[in-house]
């Protein structure tokens, strides 16, 4: 049997399983490129080799592009990138063994390529004051101020962004309630009363539920419910306006999560208002957070409070 139609039978399942149409999506482009290269083999032509050698091609190709961003000119992708690939050709390599497809692990001897330990950017008090300090009263200025607080201080996805509704929106608790997030589960997100009082606004003297029959609590100018790409455009626009080099919707919810530990919060809360099933996601913000906190180490350093309390020592 062609490995595209074991593609088609391996999404098919995914579907069935209850994963959400992001994921399907995912698996059907990456394995696209699998299928692509191979040439669309016979499954018993699926070898060690076979997976090794687009392990390599990967790594030596220019980027892929996608509907965000198109990449440069030899560009190359990164290993995070090309572990991210494979680790999708893994799981459908493993559904073949698991469904008596190939007779072998052939995944079992295949290396993830190591890559580089590098520091998550987030964005500092100051990044965030310039971005709060470039929004309006008006309509879509407040709507995009509260997309933007949605993430950077309250740590939502954005899917659950777009798929945020009037009546998840409880004010009087300080709360919202995220829908069938990720893994089809419920929670409820706390959120600031500077979030709360951006809300407020945009719903009272904007947003009126009444005025549209779209239950969407962010509609774009033609009263619609907002995508994904709506709102990423939201937040490129803003990168712009500000001029910061990295600024997209994961960085902002990377940003709430390290801020989040730095500020005192524990990662147990952060768990819960992340909606992550596996505790040791979250180690990564505090191992973040205290590397952050280390910039600031001239206000606990017995040394530079000597220093600026005392004229007569000359460092």
């Amino acid at each position: 049997m062609k490995l595209s139609k074991l593609v088609d039978m391996f999404l098919m399942d995914n579907e069935i399983k209850g994963n959400s149409k992001k994921t399907v999506k995912q698996y059907t482009r990456v394995l696209g490129y699998f299928v692509d290269f191979t040439n669309d083999v016979d499954v018993s032509e699926l070898s060690v080799n076979l997976i090794k050698s687009y392990q390599k091609n990967l790594l030596e190709r220019d980027f892929i592009g996608n509907n965000y961003w198109s990449g440069r000119p030899g560009q190359k992708l990164t290993r995070t990138t090309v572990n991210t690939y494979m680790t999708h050709v893994r799981t459908f390599i493993i559904y073949l063994y698991n469904n008596g497809y190939i007779s072998s692990k052939l995944f079992d001897k295949v290396q993830i390529v190591k890559k580089p330990k590098k520091i998550k950017e987030i964005l500092t008090e100051q990044q965030i004051e310039t971005v709060l300090m470039t929004f309006s009263n008006c309509e879509l200025s407040v709507r995009n101020e509260c997309i933007f607080l949605s993430m950077v201080d309250a740590g939502l996805r954005l899917s659950e962004v777009c798929n945020l509704n009037v009546s998840d929106v409880i004010l009087n608790s300080n709360m919202i309630k995220i829908n069938e997030a990720k893994g089809f589960k419920d929670r409820y997100v706390p959120i600031s009363l500077s979030f709360k009082k951006a809300l407020y606004k945009y719903m009272t003297l904007y947003r009126i539920p009444d005025s549209v029959d779209e239950q969407a609590l962010f509609l774009s100018k033609y009263r619609l419910r907002m995508t994904d790409k709506a709102v990423t455009s939201v937040i490129c626009r803003l990168r712009h306006k500000v001029g910061f080099k990295k600024f997209n919707p994961h960085l902002l919810r990377h940003t709430f999560a390290t801020r989040y530990i730095i500020n005192g919060g524990d990662m147990f809360n952060l768990q819960l208002i992340l909606g992550h099933e596996d505790l040791s996601t979250c180690r990564k913000y505090v191992h973040l957070a205290r590397y952050y906190m280390q910039s600031d180490y001239s206000k606990i350093s017995t040394c530079d409070r000597l220093v600026k309390n005392n004229s007569k020592i000359k460092i």
